[in-house]
């Protein structure tokens, strides 16, 4: 009877110090990550450590990781999850990606985002579905011999991060996708004056 208790406490040791020296594959960032970044090979790696809820759902090998896109500031050593780093988007069937020049900062866009274009001259002039009129969006009446405002695209897909306009001063181009008869919208009503992206 003593050799089995003994055999019992043996085995119940070596189940308890495996659960506290239990470790399991976290991917962390080698470096910090800005919000917006696209994730490559260089920026992640896997650790060993110790097995925790908090970990969880972390990724575990590093291919999970690279090609997504950070949604927030990750510092280095920090674990990557999928509510940090979130697929990187791909156009949609029916969609095309048209680079837009926008007039207002769209520093805070990342890849994923959706945002609906909207013309500062008005659609009066700009044929096609897809573009609607936002008056009824305005914080009161249009000034006389003003146009009034109107969406352009409704939702249109950030394929990446926005960068400055090397040829207007606080604009900003970004990667779009949006169906064809918003891009043409979008086109025409370029030649005309200022678009502005609006955040969803």
């Amino acid at each position: 009877m003593a050799v089995i208790c003994a055999v019992a406490a043996a085995a119940m040791a070596v189940t308890l110090l495996d659960l506290l020296v239990a470790t399991e594959s976290v991917v962390v960032a080698s470096r910090t990550l800005h919000r917006g970044d696209v994730i490559g090979v260089e920026d992640v790696m896997v650790v060993e450590a110790p097995r925790s809820p908090v970990t969880e759902h972390a990724f575990s090998e590093t291919s999970e990781a690279v090609g997504r896109v950070a949604q927030s500031d990750i510092g280095a050593r920090q674990p990557l999850f999928p509510a940090n780093a979130r697929d990187a988007p791909v156009v949609p069937t029916g969609r095309t990606v048209l680079e837009v020049v926008v007039a207002n900062d769209a520093s805070a866009l990342v890849a994923g985002d959706t945002v609906r274009l909207v013309s500062a001259v008005g659609c009066e002039d700009t044929p096609g579905p897809g573009v609607s009129d936002v008056a009824g969006d305005a914080s009161g009446p249009v000034p006389e011999g003003r146009a009034s405002p109107c969406t352009l695209a409704e939702d249109a897909l950030v394929m990446k991060r926005p960068v400055k306009d090397e040829n207007g001063a606080g604009t900003a181009v970004i990667p779009l996708a949006m169906t064809p008869e918003a891009a043409l919208a979008v086109m025409d009503s370029a030649q005309l004056g200022a678009i502005v992206a609006v955040t969803r």
